[in-house]
């Protein structure tokens, strides 16, 4: 007499662990995919609200000229009151006189003081 015992538990143990196995993988996979994007956008706003302070620093200074450095091959975008790359914006509320897009390692930063066209009275 034959006993039909369907899938044999080592089968069923080895099938149950690849399954089990490539689903943490794709999980962990997927963690570390999203793990990147969400560091690299961190990253650029904190260069952009680097870049703003540093910007606002170097006009209530005597010294009228800074040499910045970029962390990395960024392209930022400058407009009226946002600076701004394909992740991240900070808005800012200096008057800014720059190209549309800055891309590249190095910049020097020169500070102009403002002189108003007109004298406030009372």
């Amino acid at each position: 007499m034959m006993r039909k015992q369907g899938v044999s538990p080592d089968l069923f143990v080895w099938i149950f662990s690849m399954v089990a196995g490539a689903l943490l993988l794709l999980f962990f996979i997927i963690w570390s995919t999203q793990h990147a994007k969400t560091s690299t956008t961190v990253e650029d706003i904190e260069f952009l609200r680097s870049l703003e302070q540093q910007i606002s620093a170097l006009s209530t200074t005597d010294e009228l000229s800074k040499t910045l450095t970029f962390p990395r091959a960024l392209a930022v975008h400058v407009d009226c009151a946002t600076f701004f790359t394909d992740k991240a914006v900070e808005q800012s509320s200096l008057f800014l006189f720059s190209p549309a897009l800055l891309t590249g390692q190095k910049y020097t930063l020169v500070g102009l003081p403002w002189h108003f066209p007109f004298y406030l009275d009372n």
